[in-house]
């Protein structure tokens, strides 16, 4: 779980240095711990996929939170909260199939150039594989 949040933190760190139409970008990140099942699906295209009740609650953790942060379960708050990183208590929110789930949210490393984003693109452009390659960098040095 504490490298999941790693990972969540790198892409909202790529992510805030990288301006689209002269804004940051903001991601929502939600995680949630539990057992999944994994499968490949397809006759002729495969792809690979993960199914279960995990999944769900980690989509409903990202879909309810805020933007810049990363959301996650009671579950991940109890396996992580004696490594004092400064989860805040979000509250219980409506999650679709669950009803009230109480929520933290994650605290994310500012970037060291926070107040410095600019875009090596045309105004309005965004390049995707940039931001990509900047989260594999820092997921990799993690």
């Amino acid at each position: 779980a504490l490298r999941v949040l790693r990972v969540a933190d790198h892409i909202h760190r790529a992510s805030h240095r990288t301006l689209l139409d002269g804004q940051r970008l903001q991601v929502r990140a939600g995680v949630h711990t539990g057992t999944v099942v994994s499968g490949i699906i397809g006759k002729t295209m495969f792809a690979s996929d993960v199914w279960g009740d995990a999944v769900n609650v980690a989509s409903r953790m990202e879909s309810t939170g805020v933007p810049g942060t990363t959301q996650v379960s009671a579950a991940v708050y109890e396996l992580l909260k004696g490594h004092d990183l400064g989860f805040r208590p979000r509250g219980p929110v409506e999650c679709k199939g669950k009803g009230k789930v109480q929520t933290y949210m994650a605290p994310v490393t500012a970037p060291a150039d926070a107040g410095t984003a600019r875009s090596p693109h045309a105004p309005g452009e965004c390049n995707v594989v940039n931001v990509l390659a900047q989260f594999v960098e820092g997921a990799l040095q993690a």
